[in-house]
C-alpha cells in the first residue's frame, strides 16, 4: 500500500517515490509490476493508480 501511496504523492514519478521509500527504482518497479499483474491494472496510468489505491484503502 505504501508503494502506491508514495507514487501518488510524487505524481507518478518512480525515482522520487523510490527515494522517499528508501529503495532502489528497480525495486519499486518490480513491486508495481507484481501489483499490476495481480490486479490487471496499469499503475503508471493516473486514473488506474487512483482507482487501485481507493480499492486497497477501503
Amino acid at each position: 500500500m505504501s508503494n502506491i501511496n508514495e507514487l501518488i504523492q510524487h505524481n507518478g514519478k518512480i525515482k522520487a517515490a523510490a527515494d522517499s521509500l528508501h529503495i532502489r527504482r528497480n525495486t519499486l518497479n518490480f513491486r508495481l509490476d507484481a501489483l499490476s499483474k495481480s490486479s490487471n491494472q496499469n499503475l503508471l496510468n493516473f486514473k488506474r493508480r487512483i482507482l487501485t489505491y481507493m480499492v486497497l484503502w477501503k
